[in-house]
């Protein structure tokens, strides 16, 4: 303004002002007028015009400067301007606004009081337009500095606020909150793309009215019915500075939420791969959007992107990790179960083979008894097959003490003599198979005093983790009663079985009720499922 004033008062004008061209827009609009007229020097202010509504479109174009005696000579081309204006421009001086790259507008002297317009106008204007060209683009780099540490100043915040934030959907509304405060915009949405249903979700959203924020959460938006269609479609980003222009793709939105959008900024989410959805900054405050919005969104845009893929990815690994960790139990449950089924049967195939032997005892051995006895060895293969299953399953250490032993067994004598010969001491041997006994043999075990009830709820409260992925529920009634003598080992294993095999054979949202009663003089475990 200041400078315009001094060239009205150098040139003897009615008004001077600078008429700057917007490079996304492609329009032109008034910096700091300078009229006589107070009432011209507002409107004008508040007016945008297209390149070819002003001869200062002409000079931009050009870069020559221009001088119009008279109005009335091209008057449709200023009678439009004037009618908006409400002011009679008469004649004009113009000179080129350069920079070291290019035209980035044009100083403008308007109506010369006494006589026309001459060279030498011009020539004070061209001196003067050179100032006025380098503090602007002064200014504008000033502005562009700003810009760039307020954004670096937000992706830091962003940044530093990812760990406090696991929740995708928390994060989000918190980007949105600094896209907000950095655009000075009265909304902020990320909108992500559902391929499946060519849908728009709402994943995290900051408005300055809260029933705006709640609402626009709960809706789902078709991919034709939003302007981010638009954007997921090209991959471009996009300004609508005026909605009213195409209101029909707005109307519906708007009416859906109740909220009245005048205009935005949009900017696809991509990743290496795909756009996943739309970043959007909505109503600016002060003025339109620009070109530095777009730039700002776009900074922003990257780390949103890559926090939804990523959490994409942890999701898709969650539920991979899930289905494997069920298909396992299944597959424990399916041998754990083939295991202790084979039990019966092999059981009483001994105890048949062993009442077989006892029947045929008067014949002759050689008529029977190779053959029972390689019946009998089979058997033996087949149930020690099923231990090492169970020590499979149960993570046991497996059966080391039954191989060694027979391994021992069959090498007694050759390692007898071996023994004797190298050390002169036979006892040798007996000392091997009794540190194998202590290592690895049968433990005896001995009966304690115990308390049913107690020792119910300690076994319990072991196996609940072990069955926590069932949806079982598991109902006890567990009485005081007089106390057992039994082995914890053995009363520990038989617990464990009831209650194992109950959560096994129960389906998913049933129920299994384990109860320790008194009986007599003695106390019952009961454990039941249905």
């Amino acid at each position: 303004y200041y400078v315009n004033r001094e060239v009205k008062g150098l040139l003897g004008t009615e008004g001077a002002m600078a008429v700057l061209h917007d490079e996304i827009k492609g329009d032109l609009f008034v910096l700091g007028a300078a009229y006589d007229d107070r009432d011209t020097q507002k409107r004008i202010e508040e007016i945008r015009f297209s390149m070819d509504q002003l001869i200062a479109g002409r000079v931009i174009t050009t870069g020559e400067p221009i001088i119009v005696s008279d109005t009335s000579a091209e008057r449709a081309l200023h009678e439009e301007r004037d009618k908006r204006l409400g002011y009679r421009t008469r004649t004009l001086a113009q000179v080129p606004l350069k920079s070291s790259d290019r035209i980035i507008g044009a100083l403008c002297a308007i109506n010369k009081k006494v006589g026309p317009f001459e060279e030498t106008d011009l020539e004070l204007l061209n001196m003067v337009a050179g100032t006025v060209a380098l503090s602007i683009e002064n200014a504008r780099f000033a502005e562009d500095l700003k810009k760039a540490l307020r954004n670096n100043e937000a992706l830091l915040r962003i940044s530093l606020a990812l760990p406090k934030h696991p929740r995708l959907e928390e994060l989000i509304d918190y980007v949105n909150d600094e896209v907000k405060r950095l655009v000075d915009a009265e909304g902020s949405v990320v909108l992500l793309l559902d391929e499946k249903k060519q849908e728009f979700l709402v994943l995290g959203a900051a408005y300055d009215t809260t029933e705006t924020e709640k609402r626009i959460k709960e809706i789902r938006f078709p991919l034709d019915q939003l302007i981010a269609g638009k954007v997921v479609t090209t991959g471009e980003p996009l300004i609508v500075s005026d909605t009213s222009v195409d209101r029909r793709i707005h109307e519906e939105r708007d009416k859906r939420l109740g909220y009245k959008t005048r205009n935005l900024a949009l900017v696809p989410l991509r990743t290496r791969e795909r756009i996943t959805g739309v970043l959007c900054a909505i109503n600016r405050k002060a003025g339109e959007f620009e070109r530095a919005d777009l730039e700002s969104l776009n900074t922003i845009a990257g780390t949103v992107a890559l926090s939804i893929e990523n959490a994409r990815v942890s999701e898709e690994l969650r539920r991979a990790y899930q289905e494997v960790t069920s298909l396992n139990r299944a597959k424990d449950k399916a041998i754990n179960h083939l295991s202790h089924e084979l039990k019966t049967p092999v059981a009483i195939l001994s105890s048949s083979l062993n009442l077989l032997t006892k029947r045929m005892a008067f014949l002759p051995d050689e008529t029977w008894k190779p053959t029972l006895e390689r019946i009998k060895r089979n058997l033996e293969r087949i149930l020690e097959i099923q231990y090492e299953v169970d020590d499979i399953m149960e993570d046991k250490q497996q059966r080391t003490y039954g191989l060694l032993t027979l391994l021992l067994d069959q090498c007694v004598e050759e390692l007898s003599s071996v023994v004797a010969e190298e050390t002169g001491h036979e006892p040798l041997f007996q000392r091997i198979k009794d540190h194998l006994d202590r290592a690895f043999g049968p433990k005896e075990a001995k009966p304690e005093v115990l308390h049913l009830d107690q020792e119910v709820r300690a076994r319990l409260d072991f196996l609940k983790p072990l069955f926590s992925h069932r949806e079982v529920m598991v109902l006890t009634q567990l009485e005081a009663v007089p106390s057992i003598l039994v082995p914890p080992e053995v009363l520990h294993k038989v617990v464990d079985g009831l209650v194992r095999n109950a959560v096994e054979t129960t389906p998913d949202e049933g129920k299994i009720e384990v109860a320790v009663q008194k009986q007599g003089h003695g106390a019952l475990l009961n454990v039941r499922d249905y």
